[in-house]
């Protein structure tokens, strides 16, 4: 039998005696000591931890949140601590009950608790505060959360401190847990995410035409090794109108979902305890390039387990390559693919009645060009996708019908979106503006129309 604090020599609050008593505690040795205690007394199957609750499942965890002051007319070798008991459980009804019992178990005498770690703690007494109970969502499943502060006064004088008392996730495993946390990698994770959802590429959506993307958006500070978490996006675009929005949305009715293995072609493998909806999926429109895109997203929750995954440098993303040069591309050629698709266009003779660069002389069988084709504009910067330009035909008549005629038989020829061109692969020819006007030309007065075309090269 245990004996009476009383039967203990305790020193007054203000003495030296009483200081280096309490000199002498170790807080962690406290906490372990009740987390035993509550254990001994908690009347469910999930585990009673230290810290935080578990990543998977359910549980109770008994986090140390301040130690209290010392009172002038309390025993010298009394020490408080204010911990926050939190417990999770999906059995609703019997996790209230069991969580209720626990908290109501206090104010008792707690006695003396032997932890693993060999530290003697005399609990002289433990007092709960109120419970609290609410329903949350916890990996895309609504459970019952409960907690309640508990106040434990330990006696100094009949408890003894192991040196060696410490967190249980420090050490060489703890070591261990923090290097998985580190290896994870977000760009392997995109690729686990595209190949789950499917049909959609890792990374950003591209600048143009039809496509589905799923991109890492942000990471969450750390809080434990046990899981490392994200928010992603997935965004899509597409002019398939009611078939990408039900391909949308079935991707979007796959969550919430925990505990998916994906392993990549090079070897990794990605372990997701949880993928849960963040937002809503929401729907759009969008112009690009003069053709008009029906849009769909959604932001979505991310948890990793590092412990579980493995990332290999075989299946990191890509490196981007640098912007490209203009120099690499053939503006010649191009420039002569362009004019030969107006003069099929417009049935004209390519080098003849459709030349490249300004008009100038006529030619010496005395033909007069009909419109000139040349390249205006090329933007300063260009993006690894492609590049981006501006190519200008000018048409000139002296019968303003006929000069009208082939204007609109031009314009027809617009928008035109992926094709093929000498060689040349086009993502996008759009119309940028049209302009009329009259010019003076060795003495004569002509109708003049200048076209200007917008134009996209992957």
């Amino acid at each position: 039998m245990m004996p009476d604090i009383q039967d203990v020599f305790l020193p007054d609050s203000s003495s030296n005696a009483a200081a280096e008593l309490r000199r002498s505690v170790s807080a962690r040795a406290v906490q372990n000591a009740v987390r035993d205690y509550l254990a001994a007394n908690w009347c469910g199957s999930s585990p009673v931890t230290c810290d935080e609750l578990p990543v998977d499942g359910d549980g109770i965890a008994v986090v140390f949140h301040s130690e209290g002051p010392v009172k002038s007319d309390q025993s010298g070798d009394l020490l408080s601590f204010v911990f926050n008991v939190t417990g999770r459980g999906a059995a609703r009804v019997n996790f209230r009950d069991c969580f209720t019992r626990l908290a109501a178990g206090c104010p008792e005498w707690g006695g003396k608790v032997t932890t693993q770690a060999g530290s003697e703690v005399w609990l002289h007494s433990l007092a709960a505060g109120s419970v609290s109970f609410e329903g949350r969502e916890h990996q895309g499943v609504v459970k019952e959360f409960g907690s309640f502060t508990l106040t434990a006064e330990v006696a100094m004088s009949g408890s003894t401190f192991t040196p060696g008392e410490c967190p249980e996730e420090e050490g060489a495993e703890n070591a261990e847990k923090r290097l998985a946390y580190r290896a994870v990698d977000s760009g392997v994770v995109e690729t686990a995410l595209a190949a789950w959802f499917g049909g959609c590429t890792a990374g950003t959506l591209p600048e143009f035409g039809e496509s589905v993307a799923v991109r890492v958006v942000s990471a969450e500070p750390f809080e434990t090794a046990e899981h490392r978490d994200y928010t992603a996006k997935l965004e899509g675009r597409s002019v398939r109108g009611a078939a990408f929005l039900r391909e949308m949305e079935e991707r979007y009715n796959r969550l919430p979902v925990s505990g998916v293995t994906m392993a990549l072609p090079g070897g990794s493998q990605v372990v997701f305890s949880a993928l849960t909806a963040d937002d809503n999926l929401e729907f759009g429109l969008e112009t690009l390039l003069g053709c008009e895109f029906q849009t769909a997203s959604f932001r979505f929750k991310v948890q990793i387990d590092p412990a579980e995954s493995s990332f290999v440098p075989a299946d990191y993303p890509a490196v981007i390559p640098p912007d490209r040069s203009a120099g690499r591309l053939n503006g010649v050629r191009l420039e002569r693919a362009l004019a030969g698709m107006i003069a099929s266009q417009l049935r004209l003779k390519v080098d003849r009645e459709v030349v490249r660069g300004g008009f100038g002389a006529p030619l010496p069988d005395a033909t007069e060009p009909a419109v000139a084709a040349e390249l205006t504009g090329l933007e300063a910067v260009n993006c690894p996708s492609g590049w981006k330009l501006t190519f200008t035909a000018t048409l000139r008549d002296s019968d303003r019908t006929r000069l009208l005629d082939r204007l609109f038989l031009l314009e027809s020829l617009l928008p035109r979106y992926e094709f093929m061109l000498d060689g040349f692969e086009v993502a996008a020819l759009c119309k940028k503006s049209a302009a009329l006007k009259s010019v003076s030309d060795r003495g004569r007065t002509l109708h003049q129309a200048q076209f200007q075309m917008e134009l996209t090269i992957v």
